[in-house]
């Protein structure tokens, strides 16, 4: 962001390793972005950051750095931002989902008993599945409606940490959680996920999705 609203040419950005005590040693870098041009005032720069572990990633100190205009001359300055990003864990395993022989049942037919009936119309909500919306009814009016079900469908789809106790090491069993949380997304399943001291109620959707992710991402290593 440039307050004087001039032309601004060929910045570079570094994300910084943690300095060392030596002064002369120069910082190795693990993400680099590029502006070409700031010429309204303001410009967005990507800076693509490798990541190695789940949990918080703090962007931590950057340098910026230009050698407009002959390419002879190296002039940087330093900064830290306020920013970070919560890194999920790696989706892995080979465990079957839990439930996956019902899902598979009630996929065969529409009709079958034991799946959901439809109770009501109601208003939608942020992170409601885009599955769930009753696209007729919306177009009649002025607020988008997602059909509520009622009945004995397919039953909740409980994700437990006890269930991945064959795998044994800790990241592996929050690798096969994390990949049972996007199969069951993407099956439109209902889950729930039940971890040590914590226990989130089944549900589904994106606002549900993230919630499961992130309690995965931050369980302590």
């Amino acid at each position: 962001h440039d307050t004087q609203r001039r032309a601004r040419y060929s910045f570079a950005l570094r994300r910084l390793q943690p300095k060392k005590a030596l002064w002369w040693w120069r910082p190795k870098t693990d993400g680099h972005g590029e502006c070409a041009v700031i010429d309204t005032g303001a410009a967005p720069v990507t800076l693509q950051v490798p990541t190695h572990q789940r949990g918080w990633l703090v962007l931590g100190r950057v340098e910026i750095s230009s050698r407009y205009p002959l390419g002879l001359f190296y002039s940087w300055a330093y900064f830290r931002p306020e920013l970070r990003c919560l890194v999920y864990p790696v989706p892995g395993g080979a465990l079957p989902l839990p439930g996956a022989d019902l899902l598979d049942s009630n996929a065969l037919g529409s009709t079958g008993a034991g799946m959901d009936d439809f109770a009501e119309l109601r208003g939608y909500v942020a992170g409601d599945s885009l599955r769930s919306v009753h696209w007729k009814a919306s177009a009649r009016s002025e607020d988008l409606l997602v059909k509520k079900m009622a009945g004995g469908g397919r039953g909740d789809c409980w994700l437990r940490w006890r269930d991945t106790a064959s795998l044994g090491d800790a990241e592996a069993r929050i690798s096969q959680l994390t990949r049972w949380t996007l199969q069951a997304e993407l099956a439109g399943q209902r889950y729930g996920l039940e971890i040590a001291g914590l226990k989130l109620a089944p549900d589904c959707g994106p606002s549900q999705r993230e919630r499961v992710l992130r309690a995965l991402a931050l369980l302590p290593a």
